[in-house]
């Protein structure tokens, strides 16, 4: 799944991801949240990552937005 669109803005997916991680979590809790399967939300969250926009925290046990990708989820 893309998170950015061609304009290089986020997609509203994308924004709603980093929105569920203003605290630190395991990404299967999103599932029922975000209403989508754990693999795309890894995806995600990986595409995110490389952005830096999403960092790990406990040993990668959790993940949560960073103050960048915060700014982006509310633009």
């Amino acid at each position: 799944m893309a998170c950015t669109k061609a304009d290089g803005s986020l997609t509203q997916m994308a924004k709603d991801l980093l929105l569920a991680l203003q605290n630190p979590v395991p990404l299967h809790t999103l599932c029922p949240t975000l209403q989508v399967p754990l693999y795309r939300i890894r995806s995600s969250v990986r595409e995110l990552q490389s952005l830096g926009f999403v960092k790990e925290v406990d040993d990668g046990n959790q993940y949560v937005a960073t103050p960048l990708g915060l700014e982006h989820a509310r633009k």
